[in-house]
């Protein structure tokens, strides 16, 4: 079996320029096995690369990035994404979440990373972004702050830090922050 490995910029449009990657693999190699994306830690279908080559229309958002979780004893939750970067965005991450709020935080990281890639920008650091309307009419609002200066709040030890952080999450992530819903001063923690 052959094995090929690709690389490619982005364009300004990002959508557009994973559909080309995506077209040009199953032109290089038609019988593949599978598809394995080291940006988001997952593996296509060839029948789907195959589906998405032959479309017009390029793959959704949430075909370019993942949203990743790991558990520490203590029932911790580290929830993050992985495909952002090569967007030119930072990957998004939320530590020390407990059990009961950690789908929250997933869905939330979901929709900011779906929002900016389907509007093709990514918010300046502290700068607010709506990501929904809630059913009172109030927008909820996220943020991101580098993770160098906010990993310094979190207790030692804690999964995300230190030791336990990940070669490849020490680049450009960005920890993610909640606004109470109406409001662009002061964000919580996420």
């Amino acid at each position: 079996k052959i094995g090929i490995t690709t690389s490619l910029t982005f364009t300004d449009d990002i959508m557009e320029s994973y559909h080309f990657q995506l077209k040009f693999l199953n032109c290089i190699i038609p019988d593949k096995a599978a598809v394995v994306d080291f940006n988001t830690h997952r593996i296509f279908s060839p029948l789907w690369i195959k589906s998405v080559a032959v479309s017009s229309v390029s793959p959704g958002p949430n075909y370019v990035f993942s949203v990743n979780m790991l558990r520490d004893k203590n029932n911790l939750h580290w929830v993050y994404t992985y495909g952002l970067n090569r967007c030119g965005f930072y990957e998004l991450e939320v530590l020390n979440t407990e059990k009961e709020d950690v789908n929250f935080c997933a869905s939330v990281l979901n929709i900011t990373a779906n929002k900016a890639l389907a509007d093709n920008e990514f918010p300046n650091e502290s700068e607010p972004m709506e990501i929904a309307v809630l059913n009172d009419g109030q927008a909820l609002n996220v943020t991101w702050k580098n993770w160098k200066d906010e990993i310094k709040s979190y207790p030692e030890g804690t999964l995300g830090t230190g030791n336990t952080r990940v070669k490849d999450r020490c680049l450009f992530n960005g920890m993610l922050y909640i606004y109470p819903p109406g409001k662009t001063k002061k964000p919580c923690r996420a």
